[in-house]
């Protein structure tokens, strides 16, 4: 089997350079919707039913170190992986080959793993903590190989096979890692048991993945795709230039990435630097919840993006508006029933989950809830400056929030603990939608220019 299935001729991707193949017709956008949103739901399901494992057979000091560990290696991660997988994805005319992107997150894979080691010694973090941190990152290096076969599959509009891969990593992970802690209680074992499970699922089903598509898939198709990455590594001396253009292209999109990241984790930082791991980890408990809203929020905006790109660049822009101001709606009905749900039923919802301790923070979970809906707004708006191209705008935006929070976030947590880190992103979340609402509106002055 040399193709995906089907019978229509497209262009297709080589290793290092373009090829012709056969490849079925891409899937409707409604199908790729719904596989994008199944894989999110259950993968971030499974992030969310860990935190509840490690609360109910735990402790929330033990929350807090695996909280810490994703707080201080996901920003770095996000960034070196430079967004490739979204330079990737939208690489129509085959500029680079996947071999380029392969080779350059393998690199950018390793100089995570030392800044990641750098920084665990700068902070001063020894013992468990210290091996949780790192082998949390050796995890999300592995993760963010199996991302570049994601580009590699979105390329192709494959997005049944990066949901079925988020599934089964998901669903392993989450077994693997209960069965761990079950018996041993012990996080750092835990976490080992993370980095074989997305290791496994790498090698048997995403990089098969990309040997079908890369029309590798014989009886040696292991051998021939190691074969022509090492023919690639050998041979650097007459693609390094490419790389680095690949890498230049792809910085401004890490840098806005990285900043996001910031903006999600700088909370973390100063929960655990002026309250300890166990309010860290109640945090992060609650956090969870907002995050997993979140899921639908970005997929549904993902799905949408198409059609408000096409309109925008259509010049068509009371499609435009009506879609977002659409979009914007679903947002506010969303935050406000959280809002309510939470206000009513927050205290038992996080007894059932958590435990009784978590229970006791039930105004600092009504506030997220409320950050939550404006959040969602926030996102939504962003999905419209990103159809129209406006990438360097969210930048200096991100910056005076990262700067806002960290403020914010220094003066309230030592006066109102937990529910002065949800004021604070409450009031930094509205500063970024009156932000993205002016974007909204130079975007639309640009085009009615």
């Amino acid at each position: 089997m040399n193709t995906v299935s089907g019978n229509e001729k497209i262009n297709n991707f080589g290793f290092f350079g373009r090829v012709e193949t056969e490849c079925a017709t891409p899937p409707s956008l409604k199908k790729n919707f719904a596989w994008t949103l199944l894989g999110n739901l259950i993968y971030g399901s499974y992030q969310w039913l860990i935190l509840i494992v490690l609360a109910k057979l735990g402790s929330a000091e033990i929350v807090g170190q695996f909280a810490l560990a994703m707080a201080i290696t996901t920003p770095i991660i996000i960034f070196t992986n430079l967004s490739l997988r979204g330079v990737q994805a939208t690489d129509s005319k085959g500029q680079y080959g996947f071999g380029y992107y392969l080779i350059l997150r393998l690199i950018t894979s390793f100089l995570a793993l030392i800044l990641i080691y750098s920084v665990i010694n700068f902070c001063g973090y020894v013992g468990q903590i210290k091996m949780v941190i790192l082998i949390i990152g050796i995890a999300k290096g592995v993760e963010s190989i199996s991302d570049v076969f994601y580009g590699l599959f979105q390329q192709h509009e494959w997005m049944s096979r990066i949901s079925k891969s988020m599934i089964i990593k998901g669903l392993s992970s989450l077994g693997v890692f209960i069965l761990i802690f079950f018996v041993t209680r012990d996080l750092i074992w835990c976490s080992m048991g993370l980095v074989l499970t997305w290791l496994a699922v790498l090698v048997v089903y995403d990089v098969h993945g990309g040997i079908i598509i890369l029309h590798l898939n014989n009886k040696c198709a292991y051998y021939v795709f190691l074969k022509n990455y090492f023919k690639g590594i050998l041979h650097l001396s007459f693609k390094f230039k490419k790389i680095i253009n690949l890498m230049l292209l792809a910085l401004p999109l890490g840098i806005t990435m990285l900043l996001s990241s910031l903006y999600v984790n700088i909370p973390r930082y100063f929960i655990e630097q002026l309250l300890g791991l166990k309010m860290l980890g109640i945090f992060s408990a609650l956090y969870a919840i907002y995050g997993f809203g979140g899921v639908v929020i970005n997929a549904l905006g993902q799905s949408s993006l198409p059609r408000l790109a096409n309109e925008y660049g259509k010049g068509n822009l009371t499609a435009f508006r009506k879609l977002l101001f659409k979009l914007v709606t679903i947002a506010t009905i969303a935050g406000g029933i959280g809002i309510l749900l939470v206000s009513f039923f927050g205290k038992g919802i996080l007894f059932l989950f958590y435990g009784i301790e978590y229970a006791q923070q039930v105004n600092t979970f009504v506030l997220l809830m409320i950050a939550a809906a404006l959040g969602y707004v926030g996102s939504f708006l962003g999905f419209g400056g990103l159809a129209a191209q406006y990438f360097k705008s969210y930048v200096p935006l991100l910056v005076v929030d990262i700067s806002i929070l960290a403020l914010l976030c220094k003066y309230y947590i030592p006066y109102y603990r937990l529910e002065g880190v949800a004021i604070a992103i409450i009031i930094t979340a509205l500063i970024h939608v009156i932000g993205s609402l002016i974007i909204i509106r130079l975007v639309f002055n640009k085009r009615d220019l």
